[in-house]
């Protein structure tokens, strides 16, 4: 970074040349229509109309390569039914896959938490009047 002011502006006329030339080549352009057609405005009003039109069309066409077309590329694919078809068996089956793992897992957990459940009920029977009573008491509706 500099701290003189004469190398600041230096610094940014280096980096902003391009946009205080492509506004001066404009002006020049602008300037040069107005003197070859008369000084007659509507020949400039229809040229900066002209110029506004063809540099919104370079701006798209760049958009274009850079993302923009990347909805219609992507509809496309989409609408290809072999591969769509190809993908989508696929995932049911992956899915179904993992979803019947899930309930064989789940199936053996539920046997532990029954089989807990039995072993906790038959060795706290006889206890049952005491927890009841406790029960009642307690804080907890």
């Amino acid at each position: 970074r500099h701290f003189y002011k004469y190398k600041r502006l230096q610094r940014a006329l280096i980096e902003n040349g391009g946009l205080y030339g492509g506004g001066a080549l404009l002006g020049g352009v602008a300037l040069f229509i107005l003197v070859a057609m008369g000084w007659d405005m509507n020949y400039l009003v229809y040229g900066a109309m002209a110029s506004s039109n063809a540099l919104c069309m370079v701006i798209f066409a760049i958009f274009i390569g850079y993302g923009l077309a990347e909805g219609p590329r992507t509809l496309w694919q989409s609408a290809r039914l072999r591969p769509s078809l190809k993908r989508a068996l696929y995932l049911a089956y992956s899915h179904h896959k993992g979803y019947k793992d899930a309930a064989a897992e789940l199936a053996k957990k539920m046997v532990d938490v029954y089989s807990l459940r039995r072993a906790a009920s038959s060795s706290m029977r006889h206890h049952a009047d005491k927890i009841m009573i406790m029960a009642a008491e307690g804080p907890f509706e």
